[in-house]
This record gives structure tokens, sequence and C-alpha cells, in this order.
């Protein structure tokens, strides 16, 4: 990707003034205390010892596997799983001088550990095999939500949308990650202030060559004054479009050298325009089209086959989920001030379903 700055800039001042999806966490509990993974426990047990060394060793000549959790503790110089890590831990259980927290908390108190896990990737639209071990990111802060790096969704949706990722303008501003595409559209992923801006929403998620999106069909110009009522007049018009998230709402993460945002809320901001969506099944990922007759028919009985039937999901995933949907119609509902709805939280609350969602009992929420 080429890369830019003046023009993130810019974007990330006018931000300042935007309309904005957000939540108020406010009367959220507060988020529990982590579970704690001690940096150099690749075995999990709770304690740092020279089984954790021989199963690091017995990895990197393929006699054992690890997952990537403890791939994530086990690299305790952050540069790749290797016999230096081993050493390293080695000389903390001897009581020599490291300059790395072996042996301390590596989760931090809202994120807990967050670490990559490679899975299977399928296209039940097409019906193949993408890839065996794609790169999902996860946090132990959140069981059960996958989530995708800044990168790996523009990539995604640059392919989806049919931009040639080599057009797409990228920048770093600190932690700040802003990519433009060719018609001007930008979105910027902002860990310090934990928001998702998109200049121009409308003209973002337009098909590479085609008109900005018009939820009235192709036949009438996006002029068209109705088109104002949705998702949001702000959208129409070029002023920024500003997606909060917050630990206790809908979490954003840092990963490296990437940011990190769930993949449902990829899925509602950038495909869902193609009817398009990445779903994580709690094993692989598979990429559906919202059309079931469109899914590959063996595919998608693989998908509900392989899917495990549940009746709680996890507090974190249930957090998401509400969130996630309160998100979705914040962006998409353009008469909320027809209806006097101010924000779908509320909205939710007042409706007595607030605590229905939140629940994490599945036939409740559903």
């Amino acid at each position: 990707m080429k890369k830019c700055i003046s023009i993130l800039l810019a974007l990330i001042i006018a931000a300042s003034c935007c309309t904005v999806i957000g939540f108020s966490a406010a009367d959220t509990e507060d988020v529990p205390d982590a579970q704690v993974y001690l940096l150099g426990d690749a075995d999990l047990d709770g304690e740092v010892s020279i089984v954790d060394v021989t199963l690091i060793q017995r990895y990197l000549v393929s006699m054992s596997e690890l997952s990537g959790l403890q791939i994530e503790l086990a690299d305790v110089a952050d540069t790749g799983l290797d016999i230096t890590s081993a050493t390293l831990i080695q000389r903390f259980i001897v009581g020599m001088q490291t300059k790395y927290p072996i042996g301390e908390n590596a989760a931090d108190e809202y994120e807990g550990v967050v670490y990559e896990e490679k899975l299977p990737l399928y296209n039940s639209k097409s019906g193949k095999i993408t890839s065996v071990d794609y790169q999902a990111v996860f946090s132990t802060a959140y069981p059960d939500v996958a989530f995708i790096s800044d990168s790996e969704a523009i990539t995604y949706f640059a392919t989806l949308f049919g931009y040639p990722i080599e057009d797409i303008t990228d920048s770093v501003n600190g932690d700040k990650h802003g990519f433009v595409l060719p018609n001007g559209a930008a979105v910027i992923f902002d860990y310090d202030n934990k928001a998702m801006v998109f200049s121009d929403y409308s003209t973002f998620v337009t098909v590479n060559g085609s008109v900005p999106f018009n939820p009235y069909g192709s036949a009438i110009p996006a002029v068209y004054p109705l088109y104002q009522t949705q998702p949001n007049t702000k959208y129409f018009g070029s002023d920024p479009c500003v997606v909060n998230f917050d630990y206790k709402t809908i979490p954003m993460l840092r990963h490296g050298d990437d940011i990190a945002i769930p993949l449902q809320t990829f899925c509602d901001f950038f495909t869902s325009q193609k009817s398009t969506f990445l779903q994580y099944n709690g094993k692989s990922i598979f990429t559906l089209t919202s059309v079931t007759s469109d899914n590959n028919p063996t595919y998608w009985k693989f998908y509900n086959d392989d899917t495990e039937k549940l009746d709680t999901v996890s507090p974190a995933l249930a957090q998401v989920n509400y969130y996630e949907l309160c998100a979705a119609f914040e962006g998409r509902y353009g008469l909320k001030k027809a209806h006097d709805i101010s924000d779908f939280d509320s909205y939710f609350r007042r409706r007595g379903l607030r605590d229905e969602f939140l629940s994490g009992d599945v036939a409740r929420i559903e």
C-alpha cells in the first residue's frame, strides 16, 4: 500500500465535530478482574517451569502442538517463538536476570491476552476452502469473540469491493491507522480514542467504479431527497461517521502493529452492503451470504452441523453481541428523530429487552 499522512491528519481533525455512533457505559458493571496468565507459562498450568521449556522445544521440532494463546505466552521476547524464548525461560528458572517480565502477569486489565489463532476459512458461497490457517484475533478477556485486524479487514474489503490493494493509501500516525480508497473515501482506526471514523460512509461502501450506495436502488439517483432518511443524514454530505468502542460495550484491541475490532463489527460496517458476512462458529470461520440459497448447500450444512448448540453464551459474547446490535441500528436506522429514539441502548432498556439480550440465555436472546 502507498503511504500518505496529510489526508488522514485532516480527516482526524474533522472527526472532532462529526456524527457519533456510540453508547454510554456509565451504568454498566465494572470490568471483572482479568484472569492471570503468566508470561512463559506455555502449558497454562499457572507456573513457569522446566515443563514449559520442554514443551516449547518439542513444539519447535514439530513434536507437540500449541494453541495461539500458548504461543503468545511462550514467545517471551516477542520476536516470534524460537529457541531464544526457551533459553530465556531457562535463565529465569535458575534465577538469572533477563530484561523480560517472565513469570509476571501477561494479561492486560481490560484486554486480557490478545493473540492470533489459526483457523480454517470456508467460503460457503463458492464452496471452497479459502485458507486452512486463517489468522483470527482473540482475547482472553472476551471468550468466544473473534476479532479481525485492521490490515486484514481492509485487504478483505478491497478484494470484495473490487479495489486493488496497491491502490489503497495507508497511513500510520501513532495509534491511528488510516486507509484511503481511490475514490477519496477514508476510514481511520483510532486506538487512542477507541473510535472508527469514516469520512463519508456511503461513498466508502461503494463497489469500485460504481456510484455511492443508494438504498433505493440504482434506478434512483443518489441525490434523491428521501435518501436522507437512512441510514443517517450525516452520512450524506461528507460529514464523518464515527463508531465508538469501549471495553464495556464493543472492545477495540491492539495486537502487535495492528488494531483489531470484532469480526461482527467489521461485517456490519464493511461487508454487509455486499450481503457478505464472516461468521465464526466457535471452531472455524465461514464466508456466508445473507441469502441462504446463495450458499453452497454442502458448506452451509457443514456450518450448521459444525456449530455447537448452546443454551447459554458467555457474558463477554452476550455483551459484544448486544452492543453490536445497537451499533448496527444506530448506523442504519434513519428515523430515530421521527420515532423519538435518542439511542438504541436506552430504547431497548425501555422496552425491557436489554436484560434479555445480556442474559446470555440463547432462548431469551432469540
